[in-house]
């Protein structure tokens, strides 16, 4: 099998609707907030921590902070108290269970999103969102409802989406 890379391939585009890229806008709006441009970086601290974290939300970027390492309770505080918006990547792992308690006890509201859903059998999928239902009905800043969502194969992605704007709109 022969492999192309991009030395090897030229796409000539027929026809385009734009003259330059400067005309395009890559913002996106979740409910009566306009960002510039979305940001779901890999989780590598080089890629982003808390100071890029802070940088995108003041620059009107939004983000998700994807990270295991980061006192999520703490970061989240010094978001709020920075007038800035929180973003967090998190599991329901053993070590997110303490995590959670204490945004409960914080009063910081937050949503359980399953994400690889894809590396689940679909018949799982429902037992997956149920044992996390367990789980976040004991939190009481937690949003009852669990969402299952693949990158890959868009499952759940336009449900998340309209999620997200609806909590925009508070």
């Amino acid at each position: 099998m022969e492999i192309f890379d991009y030395d090897n391939i030229l796409l000539l585009p027929r026809k385009c609707r734009v003259q330059s890229r400067a005309e395009c806008d890559p913002s996106v709006e979740f409910g009566g907030r306009r960002f510039k441009l979305p940001v779901v970086p890999a989780n590598m601290r080089t890629v982003l921590d808390e100071a890029i974290a802070v940088q995108l939300a003041r620059g009107d970027h939004f983000y998700v902070m994807h990270r295991f390492d980061l006192d999520s309770v703490a970061f989240a505080q010094r978001m709020r108290k920075a007038g800035l918006f929180v973003s967090i990547s998190a599991g329901v792992k053993d070590s997110d269970r303490e995590t959670m308690k204490n945004l409960d006890s914080s009063a910081v509201s937050y949503r359980i999103v399953l994400t690889k859903a894809d590396q689940l059998e679909p018949a799982d999928i429902p037992r997956a969102i149920a044992a996390a239902e367990t789980v976040v009905r004991k939190h009481g800043a937690a949003h009852p409802g669990v969402m299952a969502t693949s990158s890959e194969t868009g499952h759940g992605i336009p449900e998340l989406r309209a999620e997200i704007v609806a909590a925009a709109q508070g």
